[in-house]
C-alpha cells in the first residue's frame, strides 16, 4: 500500500470514529424497571436516588474493563408509565460507552403472603436524551 493510502486510509478511519462518536453524543440509555421499585412514601426522593445507584454501579463496572471512557451519568427518571405493581421506573442514563444495565430485585408477596425476590429488570431501550419509553 502506497504512503499515500495509507494515510487515507488513517484519516478516514480517524474522521469516521469522529462522526459516530457525534451521533451517538446525544444518545442515552433508559434502563427500565417495573413499579415494585418505586413503592416508597418518599417515591420522589427513592426513584432518584435509585437511579444514580444504578449509574455509579455502571461507572464501576466499566472501570473493571477500561477505565478510560468509563463514566456513566445519572441525567433523569420518569414514573409515569403503570403496571400490575405500580408506576413503571425510568432511569435515563448517559456514558461515554454502551453499558448494560444494571438489574434489581425486590422483595414482594406471593399469593400465600410468603416474601419472595421478584427480578423488576424489565429491559433497556438506547434512545435520544430528551425522550422516554412510551411503555
Amino acid at each position: 500500500m502506497s504512503p499515500i493510502s495509507k494515510f487515507l486510509m488513517i484519516n478516514l478511519t480517524i474522521f469516521f470514529a469522529f462522526l459516530t462518536s457525534l451521533g451517538s453524543a446525544d444518545r442515552c440509555e433508559v434502563c427500565m424497571y417495573d413499579g415494585t421499585i418505586y413503592r416508597d412514601y418518599h417515591g420522589a426522593i427513592a426513584a432518584p436516588k435509585f437511579c444514580r445507584e444504578r449509574a455509579y454501579i455502571m461507572t464501576k463496572m466499566n472501570e473493571q474493563t477500561e477505565p478510560r471512557g468509563a463514566l456513566c451519568t445519572y441525567l433523569n427518571w420518569n414514573t409515569q408509565v403503570k403496571d400490575k405493581y405500580g408506576q413503571k421506573t425510568f432511569c435515563r442514563i448517559q456514558c461515554e460507552r454502551s453499558t448494560d444495565c444494571i438489574p434489581a430485585s425486590r422483595q414482594i408477596p406471593d399469593k400465600d403472603g410468603q416474601e419472595i425476590e421478584h427480578p423488576a429488570f424489565l429491559g433497556r431501550r438506547d434512545m435520544a436524551c430528551n425522550e422516554w419509553p412510551a411503555n
